[in-house]
């Protein structure tokens, strides 16, 4: 171990020392509870879930419209419809005093927009489990219902279970993924897992309104950080499962009664979702 130190630590001085920095010797990862041994149930009969992703902005004063039909399907589809809400593009951007000083943005959401052109299609855009639909992956919200129901119909490719474990200062999350595969055939899978926080209150415009800077505007489903990366890892299937534990460090700014975890399998050649899962932490 004192040898695995001394060359990282080597390696950081001699960074240091150099005028170009182009990668990284250490790569810093959250350490994950060795101590936690997760156990997952079986289950049958899961249910297909799909995910709804609302590209949105606080400045954006239509979004609060496409904001309603994500809550309106979420009671369509009880149980069914995971939404992550993504604060992208200009509308997203911070003013430096007054309202909107709040930065919602991530980098992983500006990634998942320069990939599918949210924002420059025009907030507020979504995606449902990232399928194309009529040559687009991206749509207005009055398509939304119709794109969510077909797929709805669509045969469970894989189940998705998620655990979680907090440290003792509440200052770490500790989460384990499984993974089963029922019947997807596609070799090119990848998962990605990210925290989300719910019901923050904070300014949002809204042109139904007067006045139509809203300062206590109850904003849903917001991404906050991914646990894998913005595109996640690949799955490699032991025995038709796929289990993965990560960590992270939670931002003691974010609603520890309002965080969820959500996880989504896909295929990596066409980005279509194939299954999606969330869970609330207590």
């Amino acid at each position: 171990m004192l040898k695995i130190y001394f060359f990282s630590l080597f390696g950081i001085i001699f960074f240091i020392g150099c005028d170009k920095v182009k990668e990284p010797y250490v790569e810093i990862k959250e350490d994950i509870d060795s101590t936690w041994k997760p156990t997952f149930p079986e289950r049958s009969n899961p249910l297909k879930k799909v995910l709804l992703e609302d590209f949105t902005g606080h400045q954006c004063g239509n979004c609060p419209r496409a904001h309603e039909e994500a809550q309106n399907l979420t009671s369509q589809y009880p149980g069914r419809l995971v939404i992550l809400s993504e604060h992208v593009g200009y509308f997203a951007e911070v003013r430096i005093s007054g309202k909107y000083t709040y930065d919602f943005r991530t980098s992983v959401g500006n990634e998942i927009d320069n990939e599918f052109g949210a924002s420059a299609a025009g907030l507020p855009k979504g995606m449902v489990n990232r399928i194309t639909y009529n040559n687009s992956k991206i749509h207005d919200r009055n398509v939304w219902n119709t794109i969510v129901s077909q797929a709805l119909q669509n045969p469970i490719q894989a189940d998705i279970q998620i655990l979680y474990k907090w440290n003792n200062s509440q200052e770490k999350l500790n989460v384990a993924v499984q993974v089963k595969n029922i019947q997807s055939t596609s070799p090119n899978l990848k998962l990605f897992v990210y925290l989300v926080e719910d019901s923050i209150i904070n300014w949002q415009k809204d042109y139904s309104k007067n006045p139509q800077d809203i300062p206590d505007y109850v904003h849903r489903h917001v991404l906050r950080a991914p646990f894998n990366g913005t595109w996640g890892e690949n799955v490699t299937w032991t025995n038709n499962l796929f289990e993965k534990r990560y960590a992270l460090n939670i931002n003691s700014e974010y609603n520890k009664q309002k965080l969820y975890v959500i996880a989504a399998l896909y295929d990596n050649s066409s980005k279509e979702i194939l299954q999606v899962e969330e869970v609330k932490i207590q």
